[in-house]
């Protein structure tokens, strides 16, 4: 595949993979958690908050799924925290060790799902991911446009990527 058919794919890919990526928040995180929540009466349904508002990835992280990012903040970042309080970046370094769990713990998820591994998932967390957080400091604007922008390049590169194996592995099977 060459550059000019793959950015072709990742352009024409950007709508479906957010809605994509929309559905499957409906459809989990709104849809079948609450469901669940109501059969067993749990009584706090706060799985995610307003996510889409979010001007920065930071407050997108904390605001997409709020059971994972508790869990990683409360047993992962603080402990991390907690371990290196002498390091004057001890607060960056927890940060970035916690994205790097996560992004292992997502990759391994995604490599039960698809049945290969493929790490795009895990160099968009760990790139990206990280970076966007470090300069979300350095924005001067309050609109969730560059966010929204972002987030369709993002999903649209991912998708193609993993897509293009896949069809890719299937031809070589077949």
């Amino acid at each position: 595949m060459d550059f000019r058919s793959l950015s072709s794919a990742i352009i024409n890919l950007m709508l479906p993979s957010v809605l994509f990526l929309i559905m499957g928040f409906f459809g989990f995180l709104h849809s079948w958690l609450n469901l669940w929540a109501e059969i067993t009466r749990f009584p706090d349904r706060a799985f995610y908050a307003d996510w889409w508002n979010s001007i920065e990835f930071g407050s997108y992280y904390r605001k997409w799924n709020i059971v994972v990012h508790d869990w990683l903040y409360y047993y992962i970042y603080l402990d991390i925290y907690r371990f290196l309080p002498s390091l004057r970046s001890g607060r960056v370094v927890a940060q970035l060790l916690t994205f790097i769990i996560s992004a292992i713990i997502h990759e391994w998820i995604i490599y039960y799902a698809i049945g290969f591994f493929y790490p795009i998932l895990f160099m968009m967390f760990a790139g990206p991911g990280i970076l966007f957080i470090q300069i979300a400091s350095l924005r001067k604007t309050s609109v969730n446009l560059l966010f929204w922008l972002e987030m369709y390049i993002g999903s649209s590169i991912m998708f193609t990527l993993y897509l293009v194996e896949c069809f890719a592995r299937q031809k070589v099977s077949d």
